[in-house]
Parts: structure tokens; C-alpha cells; sequence
């Protein structure tokens, strides 16, 4: 699961903000896409999505973004995120890559989805961002990071290519 920046929106709304506000302030502090709908569509988080299986999973067919089903947060709104807070919830953009029970083939998927406030997802918030690998051997392996504005942003997605270049030529 991914778990990214553009939650910063719907922790925004949390705080009471409307998602108008919340979006242009993002806007400002360079974490969100200057055209928006980039970001509440789920779209940037679908990309990211594709660069990390791609880079991670084991398949034989390099994925597309076609395939992963997308559904943004456009339509969440203050009370969605209230009425999951009364239940012990909050609502995250999440990405996931998940594998069938017959372990032949992933499906791919970015949409809101409830999590447990207590949870390591549920935790993170603003301009955290977060994933977590389910494994066979070691369970779940979870990291989160804070890198806001476009700088460290920037040099992040570079060192995640040189990464990915230097794992591939060995």
C-alpha cells in the first residue's frame, strides 16, 4: 500500500478546511500539481503506483497505468471524514498492489479507502508519505517519510531512479 501526499487534502478537510483551501495550499507549498485534478483524480498516485511495481513486483509484463482502477477523492466530503472519525476511522488515498489467491497476477487500485486511525496509515497525515509491503517472510514492512516542497521532492524522484538504474545493472 502507498500512501501519499496528497492526503494532505483530505487531512486539511479534517482540520475543517474546505477542500478549495486545502488544494491551494498545497498549490503554494509545491506538494500538489499545478493542475489539480492530477491530484483529487488519483492519477498522480496511480503513476507512482506503476513506477513502484514496476520496480518491485515481480511480473513479466511491465504494467500500465490503463490498468490500474482509479477513483480519486473528489467526492469525499467533511462528513465522509467525520463519520469515519466517529467509527474510529480516517479516509486515505491509497494505492495498492495486490496479488490473487492462486499468486498468479496482481490488481491494481488507487481509491479512498477507510483505515484505523491507530493504524500506521491512519497516523500519517499532511505531507507524510507511506507504504507498507505485505510479506510472506517478514510480515508487514512499513516506512513513512516527510519530505515537503518541490526541492526535496525533486531530489527524491531522482535518487529513486539512479535506484532503480543501479539495482537493474547488476
Amino acid at each position: 500500500n502507498l500512501w501519499d501526499r496528497k492526503n494532505y487534502i483530505l487531512s486539511q478537510m479534517e482540520l475543517g478546511n474546505s477542500r478549495e483551501h486545502a488544494l491551494a495550499e498545497a498549490q503554494k507549498t509545491g506538494i500538489a500539481e499545478a493542475d489539480p485534478h492530477l491530484d483529487v483524480a488519483g492519477i498522480d498516485t496511480a503513476n507512482k503506483l506503476v513506477i513502484i511495481a514496476n520496480s518491485l513486483l515481480k511480473i513479466d509484463t511491465p504494467i500500465r497505468l490503463e490498468q490500474v482502477v482509479i477513483c480519486g477523492i473528489e467526492k469525499i466530503s467533511k462528513q465522509d471524514l467525520d463519520s469515519a472519525k466517529a467509527e474510529g476511522y480516517t479516509i486515505k488515498l491509497v494505492a495498492s498492489a495486490t496479488m490473487d489467491k492462486n499468486m498468479k497476477k496482481y490488481s491494481y487500485t488507487v481509491a479512498p479507502e477507510r483505515v484505523e486511525i491507530d493504524s500506521f496509515l491512519g497516523r500519517a497525515s499532511n505531507t507524510d508519505m507511506c507504504i507498507c509491503f505485505e510479506t510472506d517472510i517478514y510480515e508487514t514492512i512499513s516506512m513513512k517519510t516527510n519530505e515537503t516542497g518541490v526541492f526535496p521532492t525533486s531530489a527524491a524522484v531522482l535518487r529513486d531512479i539512479l535506484n532503480m538504474k543501479r539495482f537493474k545493472l547488476k
